[in-house]
């Protein structure tokens, strides 16, 4: 037992991970809280609050330690697959779930959703809800890859910025432009995908 990894987690999930193996695998494997991602912190210590349970905690440290999360994601005209923004503690994130289960009924609810509005005349009888739930390989980073639940997963969008498919561009151009307008090529070097592609040709705020 590595205690010295451990104190540095939130004490919430020090509680949990005095009496589940599960978690304290988890965080030892996780490394050390302060080297995370800011997104991966945010995400879990929002995790601790309310009347969350353990399981919900240990889930979400599945997620960041494999970088595998999940979205309800509907695809749009322009090759985005939007899966909304979420706020924590003032930093954005895409919004995500830590099991398919939670995707699943966030799609679920869409769908009665649009059965309702049918039902109401807002909506044409033959419209269908198109969002489907995918898994999301994110490290926490600026770019995240898309893939469907077929076997072996079908990839829908690989390295494309998160906020594209948020439907935040502007801030894309903040993450990937420096001040001056050209492109910070360092920020883009280790991606294998041309993502200027999704970037539109102004100069960062």
């Amino acid at each position: 037992m590595n205690l010295s990894i451990i104190k540095t987690f939130p004490t919430a999930i020090q509680e949990i991970a005095k009496s589940n193996d599960t978690a304290l695998v988890l965080i030892e494997q996780i490394g050390s809280f302060e080297n995370l991602p800011v997104a991966f912190q945010k995400l879990l210590s929002d995790t601790t609050r309310g009347n969350q349970s353990d399981n919900a905690v240990i889930n979400m440290l599945i997620c960041v330690h494999q970088k595998r999360f999940y979205a309800e994601c509907v695809p749009c005209a322009s090759g985005q697959f939007s899966m909304g923004i979420s706020e924590v503690d003032g930093v954005e994130i895409p919004a995500l779930y830590a099991t398919p289960a939670e995707a699943f009924e966030s799609y679920a609810e869409e769908v009665t959703r649009y059965r309702f509005e049918i039902e109401c005349g807002e909506r044409d009888e033959d419209d269908e809800y198109e969002g489907s739930v995918c898994i999301i390989a994110w490290d926490g980073g600026d770019l995240v890859s898309i893939y469907d639940f077929s076997y072996p997963p079908l990839a829908l969008a690989e390295s494309s910025p998160w906020r594209w498919h948020a439907g935040n561009p502007r801030k894309i151009d903040n993450v990937f432009y420096q001040q001056d307008g050209h492109l910070n090529l360092d920020k883009l070097a280790p991606y294998s995908t041309d993502v200027a592609r999704y970037i539109t040709p102004t100069i960062a705020a």
